[in-house]
């Protein structure tokens, strides 16, 4: 064993001289002296001796004890103090130094060693000390479970994080917390306190507290108490464990056991639990019932000796499935104690049964479905005769979107037999439609339990005949009205759609035969201009007085005018085009400004007042916007014809028009009001009749108001009529744009 190395620091020469020949002689390493703080300090930090005698009287600026208390700082070394001085003052101010000896000068040599070898042993002691608390610190700081130490009355002393953590308290606030007032239930404290006091510790015992938030947990509480050295309990020391999350799970399972017991022990089914290595394990009683065994016979049975005899090779092939996949299903017939075969459904499925691995079977008596579905068989032969007599397609979908009808004409119309349709996903086939709107409105049916109309479904059969279907899918629900999937009706209304079409361009060429003199005069103005400019360009040049200023200025009205011009020849083009209905997002406004700007100068002839009261925030309508103009190109004519046949020519002439949206946020109402005469009461139902006018014979087709009922129609929209001696008001209701265009709910 190495030497311990000792460090004098004393002034006098004499005295360092001697304790140096005493330690030596008794085998210590002296490795240096010094007479003051500042060299000591070097010296120390560059031996690192093993204990330090330090003088309290030294040279330099600071005596011995703030030199020690320096050294306690920076080094972990024993100091004892070699000193003359033994007053009060001096002791009281050595006292707030840690040392491990005191030792009064003159000295002999045995007090000398004495002090040493007890001050090295009680630093060794100390050092181990340090370390083990270091250690218990490090475990209680660290410890998952909550570690506490309190008094007897309650009040906590220390703790660690995990205490902190499992009451949600804050470090300073748990301080003044009281513990005993943390019990959810107080005579659990004041069991737990009785048994730790008469015993001296608890273990696991059971309770709940109540965290900083309120809510309750379940904790486990080991507890010991700490005596003092006269035996008295003052301290206790205690461990929680939360086990909140156990007591959820043992709670869970307990029910989940109870639910399979009240189930095994009611359900109406037979139910049998197998195991491989002992038999049957348990049957219920509607498995006797329906075998005709009672539950000792039963239980002593292997399962083949219930299955039918044809159905071995069947049951082995199953039981392996189940091995493998761990359930499976089987359509088998059981064998009753008297030899009757009655069909069952029967449904297995692995599992560990009071630690023994087995197999749970379900069976089912399906000798009445068996029956129903001979029956049901028959009924759809009976409506597949019926639906493959109907002339129009017939699609029936499954709410899981299988096809479960489809009918000769859907046959002729796809290409596609029905024994290739009838069990396939409807998204399975590339049917020649618009399928993405088609599938929407069969979400869309079922989701609202909606019958949904698609009054324009483009096409195209097996011989590539293109052309339009009327469409309307129809929830199918059970006698239980619950939904069962949707029946899609299609019928060919190509040529009505062509008939439709050519007395829509009928209309629009008659509306554009009417507003001609209007359209005419709307151009004749910008013409005009035209011509005045260019006149005063031409002279402008030919007389030498025309600046760049001059020509600049003229040159512009030619070209605003020009633009004019082609603003209107635009919209009657775009007005007068055939096409069919092209429904997208629009400004609901957008078609009414059109109709007025193109009838504009028509009405400011004829001394026609218009009112604008338009909501500039509408939100968007799926429509067709040259559609939507010719309505109300329609009403502005029927309102200009109707101020014209006005007897007071001191009448106002007024046009209001009003667009707001209604307090359902769902519909755009507009309301187009004039000040004219109004509409006879007697005729006011027919005025949507196609063909039917007041008009003299060439005046009008009797086509305009019926083209614009079906138009609102075709947008999922309604159109009224009030009218009256001040005049006569239609209520145009749109839909708000919901991102199915095409498509209308039948009421």
């Amino acid at each position: 064993m190495e030497p311990k190395r000792i460090f004098i620091i004393e002034d006098e020469f004499l005295t360092v001289e001697m304790i140096q020949q005493i330690l030596m002689a008794r085998g210590y390493d002296v490795v240096g002296s010094a007479d003051n703080g500042a060299d000591a300090l070097d010296q120390i930090e560059r031996f690192r001796p093993d204990m330090i005698l330090v003088d309290i009287k030294i040279k330099g600026d600071i005596d011995g004890v703030d030199l020690t208390r320096i050294i306690n700082e920076r080094y972990d070394v024993p100091v004892i103090y070699l000193t003359a001085f033994a007053d009060g003052k001096t002791v009281s101010r050595a006292k707030n130094t840690e040392t491990y000896g005191y030792i009064i000068k003159p000295f002999g040599d045995l007090d000398l060693l004495t002090a040493i070898e007890i001050g090295l042993h009680k630093f060794q002691i100390d050092r181990k000390l340090k370390e083990s608390e270091k250690r218990y610190r490090t475990l209680f700081e660290t410890m998952q479970d909550a570690m506490y130490i309190r008094t007897m009355e309650g009040k906590l002393i220390e703790y660690n994080p995990a205490l902190l953590a499992l009451f949600g308290y804050e470090k300073d606030e748990l301080l003044n917390v009281n513990f005993s007032k943390l019990y959810v239930d107080p005579a659990d404290r004041k069991r737990l306190q009785e048994e730790i006091t008469s015993r001296g510790f608890v273990k696991d015992f059971e309770t709940m507290f109540r965290r900083k938030n309120g809510t309750v947990i379940n904790c486990l509480v080991s507890a010991t108490i700490m005596t003092e050295s006269d035996g008295k309990a003052r301290l206790v020391r205690g461990m929680m464990q939360n086990i909140t999350d156990r007591k959820r799970f043992e709670n869970t399972l307990r029910v989940s056991e109870s639910k399979f017991r009240s189930l095994f022990n009611s359900v109406t089914d037979p139910v049998m639990i197998h195991s491989p290595d002992i038999g049957f394990i348990e049957v219920n009683s509607a498995a006797c019932e329906l075998l005709g065994y009672t539950h000792d016979e039963l239980i002593a049975l292997e399962p083949a000796s219930v299955q039918a005899p044809e159905d071995t090779q069947l049951l082995k092939e199953w039981i392996r499935e189940i091995k493998e996949r761990g359930a499976g299903l089987l359509e088998s017939k059981l064998i009753t104690r008297s030899g009757q075969l009655i069909p069952v459904d029967i449904s297995a499925r692995r599992i560990d049964y009071e630690g023994h691995p087995a197999v749970i079977y379900i069976a089912r008596d399906v000798t009445e479905r068996n029956r129903t579905l001979d029956q049901l068989k028959t009924a759809h032969q009976e409506i597949s005769l019926i639906l493959n007599s109907i002339s129009s397609i017939l699609i029936g979908v499954s709410i899981d979107d299988i096809i479960t009808h489809w009918n000769r004409v859907a046959e002729e119309t796809f290409g596609i037999a029905a024994r290739d349709a009838i069990g396939t996903r409807i998204t399975h086939f590339e049917l020649n439609w618009q399928w993405e709107v088609i599938y929407e409105a069969i979400y869309f049916s079922l989701a609202e339990d909606r019958p949904v109309n698609l009054p324009d479904v483009q096409f195209s059969d097996i011989r590539g005949r293109s052309g339009y279907l009327g469409i309307t899918i129809n929830p199918i629900k059970s006698d239980k009205n619950e939904l069962r999937g949707v029946l899609i009706y299609g019928k060919d209304i190509t040529e009505k759609r062509m008939v439709e079409q050519q007395l829509l361009q009928s209309s629009k060429m008659a509306t554009i035969g009417e507003i001609a003199t209007g359209i005419a005069h709307e151009l004749n103005q910008p013409l005009n201009i035209i011509k005045i400019a260019s006149q005063f360009l031409l002279d402008g040049i030919r007389e030498n007085y025309s600046t760049e200023e001059f020509i600049t200025e003229r040159v512009e009205k030619i070209v605003k005018q020009v633009d004019r011009a082609a603003h209107i020849i635009t919209h009657l083009r775009e007005f007068g085009r055939k096409s069919d209905f092209d429904f997208k997002p629009i400004n609901p406004n957008l078609p009414i400004r059109v109709a007025f700007d193109l009838l504009e100068e028509q009405l400011r002839v004829n001394s026609i007042s218009i009112d604008l009261q338009l909501n500039d925030s509408l939100p968007p309508i799926n429509g067709d916007a040259p559609k939507l103009e010719q309505v109300f190109i329609n009403l502005i004519v029927n309102s200009k014809d109707a101020f014209e046949e006005m007897k007071n020519s001191l009448q106002e002439r007024n046009i209001i028009v009003k667009s707001f949206l209604m307090d359902d946020r769902k519909m755009i109402c507009i309301e187009y009001r004039d000040t004219g005469p109004g509409i006879p009461a007697n005729i006011v139902d027919r005025i949507f009749e196609p063909f039917f006018t007041t008009k003299e014979v060439g005046s009008g087709t009797g086509l305009g108001l019926s083209i614009s009922y079906s138009i609102i129609k075709s947008h999922q929209g309604t159109i009224e009529v009030t009218t009256g001696a001040q005049g006569t008001t239609f209520t145009i209701r749109l839909p708000v744009s919901s991102g199915r265009a095409d498509m209308a709910i039948e009421e």
